[in-house]
């Protein structure tokens, strides 16, 4: 793999959660202006409707990334799987610069993404890393839709799940834009150097709480960042 320029800064990404709009627009307004990427969980709120995603598309950011998880893969949603998809639908049409959907999901329904908009097709599993196999298998699938960023995000629970996810993130990123991360105490580790082995970004905790197990706060995040440049004289592939 050829090996990437290492200049720059990690690419950060804090969720925001919060059950009404408006909420979620006053957390949004309080995170650092320099903040990289914005999750917006839009699963999160108690009426997630199309009207909803009209208001926060008003307020357009071309940091924000649309997410209206699935419960199966560790969402709040629990409307009809009909009425999510059609959300995610319309979080497409009004050109948000970034949109997480499912892999299986995604291949359920192969929904139309406009110019300008990255599809983030994703995997989670809260229970276990698959074999290594499986996980190239799926980064696969991603890769089939042209410009799509393949996420993987799986609950590590020891130092050689950490190891598999981290491999596998070599082994793509110089090629394709990949997000790699390990859940739980186990998986922290991805979460630091992920971003120095060519990661796409890396998820920390806003302020107010952590929305995956294994989140590091982003001050904190910041921090450790900061003194491993220090130490080694090395920053994140911009």
């Amino acid at each position: 793999m050829q090996q990437q320029q290492i200049i720059g800064k990690p690419r950060i990404c804090v969720p925001v959660t919060a059950p009404a709009v408006d909420a979620l627009l006053e957390s949004i307004a309080t995170l650092p202006p320099d903040l990289d990427f914005i999750e917006i969980r839009f699963d999160s709120l108690e009426h997630p409707t199309r009207d909803a995603v009209d208001v926060l598309a008003n307020q357009m950011d071309p940091r924000f990334i649309f997410t209206c998880r699935s419960v199966e893969e560790g969402g709040l949603f629990h409307g009809f799987e009909a009425e999510r998809i059609e959300i995610i639908k319309h979080a497409l049409e009004r050109g948000f610069s970034h949109v997480d959907i499912e892999l299986r999901s995604f291949l359920a329904v192969e929904p139309t993404v406009p110019a300008g908009t990255r599809l983030i097709l994703s995997y989670h599993n809260f229970k276990t890393t698959p074999d290594s196999t499986e996980l190239q298998d799926l980064v696969n699938q991603m890769y089939r839709t042209p410009g799509a960023i393949a996420k993987i995000a799986t609950m590590a629970r020891s130092e050689e799940d950490s190891r598999r996810l981290l491999r596998l993130l070599l082994a793509n990123a110089g090629v394709r834009d990949m997000i790699c991360i390990g859940m739980g105490p186990a998986g922290v580790v991805t979460r630091i150097f992920a971003a120095y082995l060519g990661a796409y970004l890396t998820f920390a905790a806003a302020p107010t709480g952590a929305t995956a197990p294994g989140q590091v706060p982003y001050q904190d995040l910041l921090r450790l960042f900061a003194e491993i440049n220090n130490l080694t004289n090395l920053s994140a592939p911009e």
